[in-house]
């Protein structure tokens, strides 16, 4: 119990964070009135795919210029790659896994 207690005092403004955002969340009108399970979690699914959104564009766009400015052109190729691969698996997460579901219950 001591670890986790300072584990959370560690992580105090995280974890506040994170509680908001799910509060703010789950108390929304459109998430909390949705009409399925599926719905809601769309719903979430696409609140927090925007919020990755920017979080991509800010990093990559940090990390591709600092590589930029230290003359690895090759880096920040590899970068700029990365972040669009990873917001197109963000993307194509929901999709993928429809598909899926779809082949097993055929």
């Amino acid at each position: 119990m001591l670890r986790l207690t300072s584990h959370f005092r560690r992580h105090k403004t995280l974890c506040i964070q994170v509680g908001i955002t799910a509060v703010v969340m789950f108390l929304s009108p459109t998430v909390a009135l949705a009409s399925s399970v599926d719905d809601g979690g769309m719903k979430i699914y696409w609140k927090i795919v925007n919020v990755g959104k920017y979080v991509i564009l800010v990093k990559g766009a940090v990390n591709s210029i600092q590589s930029v400015l230290d003359g690895d052109y090759e880096k920040a190729k590899h970068q700029f790659i990365g972040y669009l691969i990873c917001f197109g698996a963000m993307l194509a997460l929901p999709g993928a896994l429809n598909q899926i579901e779809e082949l097993f219950k055929s």
